[in-house]
């Protein structure tokens, strides 16, 4: 029988109590299994025995398993600790040994500085003079870092200079210039100041913790949790370790949870805490308490603009909301943050022909092996590169993945502005002379809508990202269609709605394995009821759109069909507390929970799993996006319901492209009959399933040269109409 190391992380996790005899057991039983498998669950168990129960003799057999994971720095880190608390075994040494010459040769640069043992009392003595005048080293250290809290990250960075160039083995100096360095965008040299300051002082905290934050920042999820872990290995009460933590754990929101409420409970005053625990609370579906830890958040930094978007994010998830109601939201970000940047008379040199080629730029962070890469590939594929030639102005460092190696080759330029500020990425591309601007990340991760407020090109366009408006003036237009913005649909955005006559997106599966999409794993199977002997229900949706109300309706749907069974697949659902919460969410909407599936998110099965669902569930007031089309391509029937704002019409538009018009619910008593009228006949349902990829592939859905051209008009479009006004 396998060891269950899930349910050993989360006992250690909790606050049940152990003795040393009980903790010296789980380590010995959970080592063995580290040196078979390498399995990630025994590795994080083992790290809970290192982190909340601070077993040193758990140390060794962890250090040894970094070290074969090929993660030097982990190993090293944790046998200076091990020897920090007295051990001394022939083992240890070999390891730290091995672990040492491993970096040498992987990070020459980092690991070329030799320790001084008398560095702080240098520190203290000797002498610099930097812009901030001459004092001691040390000193001048504590004035960086009291520059860097005020936000003056240019003075903080010289006054580091001077310190480092006087003593440049001086750990403390190096940890404040990473931080300095990273909120100056600099972050190749933000790393290695980090990486500098950990070898130097392995059993410091301060530098593995800045790590973590600065592995955060560049989209490391991996790396951002093992050096949270190794600074939190060294000292677990170390508040915004555990906010990073809670920030690298983002696959896991129970987790993430956890570890947020430990930062909080160490220091309640820290804004971070109450947005990483906002996130994770949000990923559960928890949407009330969400929007309260922003609210917190902005009460403690109230000029918090990523408080403000992710409150943008989660109401729209919400039923507590109407969509005047989050539309109102929007509209108050934009009068915040979009009023004190934007130009009164913004001047482009453009060349106004109305005919001529236009230069059409797109910014985001996710030009990556990422959700809307499905949509973005398809349409710079078929483009007229000619009339249309593209930029992608790339969000995020180091987006360097085999999808993101495909939209580069469809671009004539490619430019990184990760490191830039808002301000300098608006010069930037307004230098670039771009005609036409997509933000195709509204207020999600990445977005750069303070660089569209500075009016970065005359014609700007929100397409794809989220499904609401940017709340900004300076956003002339949204791409639509008029199924998900009917008429009337105005008073919602701040932008003018362009409706695209089939669809607001194209659809082009697959995108992270285009080698696979032929193959016989992917191909629509028979419904799995008949094997199984009963209809299953499903969504592969976040718990964040799983809402009271449509919980409650698929609770009537179960009722109605006594056999079946619901299955929902979604992060971190393994979680206990998670796991409890969302299943007493479940029963009060009246959903038998034995009769509920709770299986946990996993990216390999993306299409996989709709083999295991014979009904998919569209949920609402939040549609499914990508998740829908890779239902309706897997052949999976799916009944969806109209609202009255875009993101509540997704699942219509998309249905209508794809040629399936006939389960689309006009109330919830319709949905119901819907849902309940597919299980009434298997072979009915079956023949449905092995004939509906075919119908989706010859639609407008997947039709993607018909998508550019509807694009291209809309681009000059937009052009001749920008011509005109400004004429």
């Amino acid at each position: 029988m396998s060891t269950d190391f899930e349910s050993i992380l989360h006992r250690l996790e909790s606050d049940a109590a152990f003795s040393a005899a009980e903790l010296d057991a789980i380590s010995a039983q959970i080592a063995p299994a580290l040196t078979a498998t390498g399995t990630s669950e025994a590795s994080d168990a083992m790290w809970a025995l290192v982190i909340q129960r601070r077993h040193t003799p758990s140390l060794l057999p962890l250090a040894r398993n970094m070290q074969v994971r090929g993660d030097d720095w982990a190993a090293y880190v944790l046998c200076a600790i091990a020897f920090a608390r007295g051990l001394r075994t022939p083992e240890l040494r070999a390891v730290l040994n091995d672990s040492i010459a491993q970096l040498r040769t992987k990070f020459a640069s980092a690991t070329a500085l030799v320790a001084d043992p008398e560095c702080e009392a240098k520190a203290k003595k000797l002498t610099v003079t930097s812009p901030e005048g001459t004092m001691t080293v040390e000193a001048t250290v504590h004035a960086a870092l009291a520059l860097y809290t005020k936000g003056e990250y240019a003075r903080a960075d010289a006054a580091c200079g001077a310190a480092l160039a006087a003593l440049p083995v001086y750990p403390d100096a190096l940890a404040v210039a990473a931080v300095t360095l990273k909120a100056l965008r600099r972050y190749p040299q933000a790393v290695e100041a980090n990486l500098r300051a950990i070898w130097l002082a392995p059993v410091s905290p301060v530098a593995m913790s800045n790590l973590s934050s600065m592995m955060i920042a560049l989209q490391r999820g991996p790396d951002a949790q093992r050096f949270a872990e190794l600074a939190l290995a060294v000292d677990n009460k170390r508040p915004e370790a555990w906010v990073n933590l809670a920030g690298a754990l983002g696959e896991t929101p129970g987790r993430a949870e956890a570890a947020a409420r430990a930062a909080i409970k160490l220091l309640p005053a820290n804004a971070s805490a109450h947005l990483n625990l906002g996130n994770a609370l949000k990923q559960q579906g928890r949407l009330d308490e969400a929007v309260a830890c922003y609210r917190e958040v902005i009460k403690l930094k109230p000029a918090d603009q990523l408080a403000y978007q992710n409150i943008l994010v989660t109401i729209q998830y919400s039923d507590a909301y109407s969509p005047a109601d989050v539309a109102a939201e929007h509209f108050r970000f934009a009068e915040r943050f979009e009023a004190p940047v934007r130009p009164a008379k913004p001047v482009f040199a453009n060349d106004r022909d109305p005919e001529r080629p236009l230069r059409v730029g797109f910014v985001s962070g996710d030009f990556r092996d990422h959700a809307c890469s499905y949509f973005v590939e398809p349409l710079w594929a078929h483009l007229d590169k000619a009339n249309f030639p593209l930029t992608a102005y790339s969000t995020k460092f180091g987006a360097d993945d085999a999808v993101g190696t495909r939209l580069r080759s469809h671009t004539a330029q490619w430019r990184d502005v990760s490191t830039m500020p808002d301000a300098e990425t608006a010069d930037a591309i307004r230098n670039d002379r771009i005609d036409i601007l997509f933000d195709i990340a509204g207020h999600t991760a990445g977005n750069r809508l303070m660089a569209f407020a500075r009016e970065a090109a005359p014609v700007q366009v929100t397409w794809l990202g989220n499904p609401n408006t940017t709340g900004l003036k300076s956003m002339g237009w949204r791409l639509s269609d008029p199924l998900t913005d009917p008429p009337g649909a105005e008073k919602l955005y701040s932008e003018k709605l362009y409706r695209l006559p089939d669809i607001f997106c194209v659809y082009r599966p697959m995108i992270r394995h285009p080698e696979r999409r032929g193959s016989e794993a992917y191909a629509p199977l028979p419904t799995p009821a008949l094997r199984n002997g009963y209809v299953t229900y499903g969504t592969c949706n976040n718990l964040a759109k799983l809402s009271t109300t449509a919980l409650r309706v698929w609770g009537r749907i179960l009722a109605r069909v006594p056999t079946a069974r619901l299955l929902i697949e979604a992060k971190d659902v393994e979680h206990p507390q998670l796991r409890k919460a969302f299943l007493k969410k479940a029963a009060d909407a009246g959903i038998p929970v034995q009769r509920l599936d709770l299986v946990g998110r996993d990216y390999a099965k993306q299409y996989l799993r709709y083999h295991e669902i014979d009904v998919a569930l569209d949920p609402f007031p939040a549609n499914g996006g990508t998740t829908t089309c890779d239902v309706l391509w897997m052949g999976v029937p799916m009944v969806t319901m109209p609202g009255d704002a875009f993101f509540a019409r997704m699942g219509y538009s998309l249905s209508t492209a794809a040629g399936l018009t006939d389960l689309i619910a006009k109330d919830e008593a319709h949905y119901v009959e819907l849902a309940v009228g597919l299980a009434g006949s298997i072979s009915a349902l079956n023949r449905r399933r092995l004939g509906q990829r075919a119908i989706v592939e010859k639609s407008a859905l997947m039709d993607e040269a018909r998508y550019a051209r509807n694009v291209e008009k809309a681009l000059r479009d937009m052009w001749r109409a920008w011509v005109a006004k400004k004429a």
